[in-house]
């Protein structure tokens, strides 16, 4: 298979490092690779499905370090040839080769917990879209606020959506005076209201939007329970992301 294809979904995971662990299910009838992880915290879960996925021999197994993995990635060619080390359906050692060079990573004990989604979506309050204007304009107002922890979505005065950054309420819930950046999002019609303000690691979306710049343009979920859902698609992978939000700030 192609490297760098390879490389592109473990990223979608990865995240500039804070998902470092995944549960990687290969099923070769359906050709798809699907990989389920989660952030220590658990607040952000991600699903990924690779199709056309011709590779190993159905299996499933742990990578409990990422960054070693595409650290040995890097040193291989573009071409490269994946396979497994299987002892009594158990995969020991994935092994990936080029032409001239081959690297065996240890895979990981499925006794350790690797998180993935499964329940019902809820019914969502907001839908914002989330395009290269979108994306571009959040990973500049996080930077720019760079110890920011938390975006908040919110209803403003006019009750227009407001994504704001900087935003902190005081015990009696009044807003403190602080250095903020508010970006009023495009929405789908009818989905722009929230019952409440809800709050998000600012971070975590920051590095989701990142690792998507490339893909089509999707939505933004919010549900009025605090959950955060988007969906991006690109070629043969979807990418799955589901933020556990805090109510207020």
């Amino acid at each position: 298979m192609v490297k760098s294809s390879l490389e592109t979904l473990i990223k979608k995971y990865y995240l500039a490092g804070l998902n470092d662990t995944a549960k990687w299910t290969v099923n070769l009838d359906a050709k798809t690779l699907i990989v389920e992880s989660s952030t220590p915290n658990t607040l952000l879960i991600t699903n990924l499905q690779l199709d056309n996925f011709t590779e190993l021999v159905s299996c499933e197994f742990g990578i409990n370090d990422t960054t070693k993995l595409l650290r040995m990635l890097n040193v291989l060619g573009e071409d490269i040839n994946i396979t497994a080390t299987i002892d009594n359906s158990t995969v020991k050692n994935l092994i990936l080769k080029d032409p001239s060079i081959e690297v065996q990573y240890v895979a990981a004990d499925l006794k350790v917990k690797f998180y993935g989604y499964k329940q019902k979506l809820p019914d969502f309050a907001v839908e914002i879209v989330v395009d290269r204007d979108f994306i571009d304009t959040y990973i500049l107002s996080k930077s720019a606020l760079n110890d920011v922890e938390h975006v908040t979505f919110t209803m403003n005065g006019d009750n227009k959506l407001s994504m704001v950054f900087g935003l902190v309420m005081s015990e009696n819930n009044k807003m403190l005076n602080t250095s903020k950046i508010k970006y009023l999002p495009k929405t789908l019609p009818g989905k722009d209201i929230l019952a409440k303000p809800i709050s998000y690691n600012a971070t975590y979306l920051k590095e989701i939007f990142y690792a998507n710049k490339d893909c089509d343009s999707t939505t933004l979920r919010i549900s009025d329970n605090s959950l955060c859902h988007v969906e991006f698609k690109k070629g043969d992978v979807t990418a799955k992301y589901y933020l556990a939000g805090i109510i207020g700030n």
